[in-house]
């Protein structure tokens, strides 16, 4: 789960900005079937909610602390007691996942709260991965958890398509791609600031972006978008590489 703020290059937070339109131009290539503007907007709300929740996991050198934050995160989004209020931007981002989460079925309210739990679980571990190998297995299986947290707010009609297994798959093969070329991108700075404790080498970069290549050509396997994106994706690897090299 990655945090585009203003400490990252420019392309990952123009990248997570622009994703909400891109996961709507997916649904509705794979599904044929339009996208209700609402369900944009709860996608969007989810999105800066994610972006907030790891500005501070980053914020917090102890490894208990942020297990701690993470439960109250956990703890807030199922009813129980808890309380950001000190944080105002937080609070205000959870309560208006909460109140989406609380507008959804128990079982699809399940699904998306049992997905955040998985992702904040995976990205404890990144956080304290040392080897790249496993760094990046556990990169692609955040970015694939969640590509499938969007999955339940959308309208009934789409999890009755019979295109609904082939937007599973599309979904969670852009998360993979999406997070390790983030990844790729802020290794470099998150191992300075002590987020990350895998070394960007050339070789670790390049096994993120061995992974970006793989996914991303999964994904335009199975949903036919333009392979533009894996040449914008080649391009701008190169260029921080150039930027980033040691």
């Amino acid at each position: 789960m990655r945090e585009m703020g203003e400490s990252r290059l420019d392309v990952s937070q123009e990248h997570y900005e622009n994703s909400s339109d891109t996961l709507r131009e997916v649904t509705e290539q794979i599904t044929g079937l339009a996208l209700p503007p609402e369900t944009v907007g709860k996608w969007r709300a989810i999105l800066g909610a994610v972006r907030i929740i790891d500005d501070r996991l980053d914020a917090i050198p102890e490894e208990k602390e942020r297990e701690q934050f993470a439960s109250g995160v956990m703890n807030f989004l199922n009813g129980e007691v808890s309380s950001f209020s000190q944080d105002e931007r937080l609070n205000n981002a959870l309560g208006n996942v909460k109140d989406l989460v609380d507008g959804l079925s128990e079982v699809q309210r399940k699904s998306f709260l049992d997905s955040i739990s998985r992702i904040l679980n995976i990205t404890e571990k990144i956080k304290t991965e040392e080897e790249s190998s496993k760094f990046t297995t556990l990169t692609r299986l955040e970015g694939q958890v969640m590509g499938k947290v969007f999955i339940p707010f959308l309208p009934e009609e789409y999890r009755k398509s019979e295109k609904f297994p082939a937007l599973l798959k599309v979904l969670t093969r852009l998360g993979r791609a999406a997070n390790s070329f983030d990844t790729f991108i802020d290794l470099k700075e998150d191992y300075r600031k002590g987020r990350a404790r895998v070394r960007p080498t050339a070789l670790n970069r390049l096994l993120l972006f061995g992974a970006t290549i793989s996914d991303g050509m999964a994904f335009l396997k199975e949903s036919k978008f333009s392979k533009n994106l894996i040449v914008h994706f080649t391009q701008r690897a190169k260029e921080v590489i150039l930027q980033t090299s040691e």
